[in-house]
């Protein structure tokens, strides 16, 4: 019987040293002002696994918020994740074949609810591990994206964050890794397709990661601006992200309108763990939002985000057969992304309970286009307990240069489920306490299910999943 390789991961410890010190500063060096200002304080711990044994994630997370005597606004969030399991490596469901480590590089081608500031942040991982595509954002655990951090108009309550990220494991060698450089000759050598698991019909391998990431906010109110900066840093075993994000939002209209603009760069770095070249790509994204009241019991929110990514964007992990053989996979060094996005917040009156409802609308220049649909219901049950059902459906097209197997002298090539033609639909509940009006609790369940549309793709590719949430909140 075939064993699946493992590869245990290790995180540096500068990383902690990072982050005590992003803490001491919000803390330290600028003073807390005692009136006026409403502090707070949330943690929040999700537990993320998949069936089959796929991957497991433990998430710890934490946000405060204080305003200084100067009237500055420092908010400061930070997360820990902790990954185990097992993740397909791209390879086919067939009889294990030899991979040639050889890389091409890729060429470019081509009560009464206030409005929502929709707010620019930056550096914040998703399941690809490495590239930037639109994957179902439920899989995220935190999105980098310029959509509002929406929070129920009746409720207040902390929106739940999704499952964490999955990196893909390194394709196990046999031999020495491979070595290749970025004018396109290279060196190579023979390496052997990880084997399915017993229990699986596609290859999987084992893997184990951590993951550091700190967020670090500065705005203040002049007149009827609220400009902001934040910077953003996390870090892998292998990989390493920074930040910078400005945006600036302009109250109208007796403050029932918020227009916000803003702009993010993002640098990453990659050294891979099993023995590629150091890479690395840069991102830039700029969005302009509006958030209106409509009436006293309505909110409308709807954004507008253009994103650039050049650099190496492939996972250097993730393997594709073509002619027969198991090659690194290769995408284009360059993408355009357009993201529009649509929320309603509803106050319903006669049943005491609140709806948030969300289409997003995703596309670009991979070929990709996704839409979302979200809706979240929340209903009081008594003064201080809230109940409140979710459900969210996604659908994507696949990528351009995505295929199972490939065959003659294709440019670009990649047989990543995530990329592929597929559908999420996640659904749970999530319950809501407030013993106090300063302090909210809530814990929720969420069931998540994936399939593929093209009836190629492997079903056994795409995983399900159950998360569970619990989070705490303090004003003060």
């Amino acid at each position: 019987m075939s064993t699946k390789p493992t590869q245990k991961i290790t995180v540096p410890d500068p990383r902690k040293s990072t982050a005590m010190a992003l803490i001491v500063f919000a803390l330290t060096v600028l003073p807390p002002r005692k009136s006026q200002a409403e502090d707070s304080v949330a943690a929040k711990f999700m537990y993320y696994q998949e069936d089959n044994d796929r991957i497991k994630v433990l998430a710890p997370e934490f946000s405060l918020e204080q305003e200084t005597e100067s009237g500055w606004i420092i908010k400061v969030d930070g997360i820990y994740n902790s990954i185990t399991g097992a993740t397909p490596t791209g390879a086919p469901p067939t009889a294990p074949v030899q991979v040639n480590s050889v890389r091409s590089t890729p060429t470019s081608t081509s009560s009464t609810p206030t409005p929502t500031t929709p707010t620019v942040t930056v550096g914040e991982r998703d399941d690809n591990h490495w590239e930037d595509e639109d994957e179902d954002d439920a899989l995220l655990i935190r999105r980098r994206n310029f959509s509002a951090a929406r929070y129920s108009a009746v409720t207040a309550a902390t929106p739940a964050p999704a499952p964490a990220p999955a990196p893909a494991p390194a394709v196990p060698a046999t031999s020495a890794p491979s070595t290749s450089n970025s004018g396109g000759s290279s060196s190579s050598s023979t390496q052997q397709a990880t084997p399915p698991a017993s229990s699986s019909r596609i290859p999987l391998a084992d893997f184990e990661d951590t993951r550091w990431a700190f967020n670090i906010g500065l705005s203040r109110r002049v007149g009827d601006h609220t400009p902001g900066v934040q910077a953003s840093y996390s870090q892998e075993s292998d990989y390493l992200s920074t930040g910078l994000s400005i945006q600036d939002a302009i109250d109208f209209n007796k403050k029932n309108t918020i227009l916000a603009v803003g702009g993010a760069y993002t640098h990453d770095s990659l050294t891979p763990a099993n023995g590629r070249p150091s890479e690395s790509k840069d991102s830039l994204d700029a969005l302009i939002g509006v958030s209106q009241v409509l009436t006293k019991t309505t909110v409308l929110t709807a954004n507008l985000t253009l994103g650039q990514v050049s650099g190496f964007i492939s996972d250097p992990y993730k393997v594709s057969e073509v002619n027969g053989q198991l090659i690194y996979e290769n995408r284009p060094d360059s993408k355009t992304k357009e993201i529009i996005y649509v929320g309603l917040q509803q106050f319903i009156t006669p049943l005491d309970a609140s709806i948030d409802l969300g289409l997003r609308y995703y596309t670009d220049s991979f070929g990709i286009n996704a839409e979302t649909l979200s809706l979240a219901w929340y209903q009081k049950v008594s003064p201080s307990f809230i109940i409140s059902p979710i459900v969210r459906y996604y659908t994507q097209t696949a990528a351009d240069f995505y295929d199972v197997r490939f065959s003659g002298s294709p440019e670009f090539y990649s047989s990543d489920y995530r990329v592929s033609d597929l559908t999420s639909l996640s659904y749970g509940v999530k319950f809501i306490w407030m013993p106090t009006p300063k302090l909210t609790l809530d814990a929720g369940v969420e069931r998540y299910e994936m399939s593929g549309n093209d009836g190629v793709t492997d079903p056994e590719m795409y995983p399900t999943a159950l998360l569970f949430i619990m989070g705490a909140h303090v004003s003060f």
